[in-house]
């Protein structure tokens, strides 16, 4: 029972991990069978210096949970660990995917023998482009000549090895080489977004309207040192923003009509063709358009919630009209100026400044969206309440009884105790399986 307590506490709040012994942390829910992927991915993120005992077992697991902490550094300190040890071609996969672009410098010390001679040498040239973008940003940072002739030797180092693997023999480029190319097209722009003045983006990055771009925008931003390029950046940024939420206002919207014999503005043509050409008394069909309700968002920023609230962000600059208030929250509560959710530009550097992680207080989130007097509420959150002085049932069920409908989002991992509370007590649970799918999701609740 008390592994049980322990293994719910480090699920819902990392920060009580650092004063933790994770040796014992480790031993405690091993031999008690409590150590989930859910408890190892909060492990890791919380207390990366436990990576080490977890990975002669959970290997797997630990390096898929990688994806999810936030610190290059930090990455790079699990990557290396999990590198000494006979990972198979797989878990290499599983490596490159999980790691962000700069932290791939570790690669250099793979040595799996499963891959073949085109992925060997490729990993060993993008490590060394990793280690040529690292020596470029700190000669930027540092003004330090030493760094910029180590960065073009590195730089041609890289060369050297493509060089290589262009004289090897033409195969099908295998899922391994696939994801290297990709993150070596990303280490590139970062490269010249650190080394010049006006940041050159790939026309593929600045044409695909995708959450993705906006990921790798992010990445950009955050490399870059040159305030110039940095506004160049949230620029391009806030016109893939504004083709997103163009692309998710017209998926919604096309829910947003119901067929009906009831004279209005809109003929559906097609239908009504297809009526008179079988000579139906009523040929012609009408469009009506549903009803909207006005809703608040209230969108949870603690580290697990990162994808889940920038969709959500992007959602409800998309629907402004209907959703007529967004509150962020994690252990304090803020409310978006609606100008700023207006604004794809503003909306941009609102999010690309955004900083996820630390508590999570969903009964103070949930007291305040009660003094917004909006009839429906949507809270987008994993319901992991990570304040233990408050509690959201009292929150929630207040908010109940004044009849304020509350809709609750929650990803794959969440809290399923509450979540059934909140049930039972009146509230609606919508799950979802990945960020994307909120646009489904607020579609149902719209319409």
């Amino acid at each position: 029972e008390i592994s049980k307590i322990i293994a719910e506490r480090v699920v819902k709040n990392t920060e009580e991990l650092k004063d933790v012994d994770e040796e014992i942390l480790v031993e405690i829910l091993e031999k008690t069978n409590t150590l989930t992927p859910e408890v190892i991915g909060a492990i890791v993120k919380g207390k990366p210096k436990a990576a080490e005992k977890l990975l002669k077992k959970h290997g797997k697991t630990v390096i898929a949970s990688i994806a999810h902490v936030e610190d290059i550094e930090t990455q790079k300190t699990i990557a290396s660990k999990a590198l000494k040890l006979k990972l198979k071609r797989e878990d290499i996969e599983t490596l490159i995917d999980s790691l962000k672009p700069e932290a791939l410098t570790v690669l250099e010390k793979c040595k799996c023998k499963d891959l073949s001679i085109n992925e060997a040498l490729l990993i060993k040239a993008i490590s060394k482009l990793a280690k040529a973008f690292e020596y470029f940003r700190r000669a930027r940072i540092e003004d330090n000549k030493g760094y910029l002739d180590m960065a073009y030797g590195t730089l041609s180092d890289y060369n050297h090895l493509m060089n290589e693997y262009a004289m090897l023999p033409e195969k099908g480029k295998s899922r391994i080489e696939e994801k290297i190319f990709k993150k070596a097209e990303i280490l590139k722009t970062l490269i010249t977004v650190v080394t010049s003045d006006k940041p050159m983006l790939p026309s593929k990055i600045v044409a695909s309207p995708t959450i993705e771009t906006l990921y790798i925008l992010k990445e950009l931003y955050d490399a870059s040192l040159n305030p110039k390029v940095k506004e160049e950046i949230l620029s391009i940024a806030s016109k893939v923003a504004q083709k997103l939420r163009s692309r998710i206002r017209s998926t919604i919207l096309s829910k947003k009509y119901v067929k009906t014999t009831l004279r209005s503005s809109n003929i559906i043509v097609r239908d009504s063709i297809y009526n008179i050409l079988r000579k139906k008394s009523s040929p012609i069909v009408y469009r009506k358009r549903k009803k909207e309700r006005k809703i608040a968002l209230i969108i949870d920023v603690s580290g697990s919630m990162k994808a889940y609230a920038e969709n959500a962000i992007l959602l409800a600059s998309a629907f402004i009209k209907v959703v007529n208030n967004v509150l962020v929250f994690r252990e304090y509560v803020a409310k978006l100026d609606r100008s700023t959710v207006k604004s794809p530009e503003r909306m941009v550097r609102f999010l690309f400044n955004l900083k996820f992680g630390g508590w999570t207080n969903i009964s103070k989130a949930l007291s305040e969206a009660k003094k917004l007097r909006s009839k429906t509420l949507v809270l987008i959150s994993d319901l992991k309440q990570t304040v233990l002085t408050e509690s959201p049932l009292d929150s929630a069920a207040d908010l109940l009884k004044s009849r304020i409908e509350l809709v609750v989002i929650t990803p794959p991992i969440y809290d399923k105790a509450l979540a059934k509370k909140l049930e039972l007590l009146g509230a609606k649970i919508i799950h979802v399986k990945e960020a994307h799918d909120l646009v489904k999701a607020l579609g149902f609740i719209l319409y």
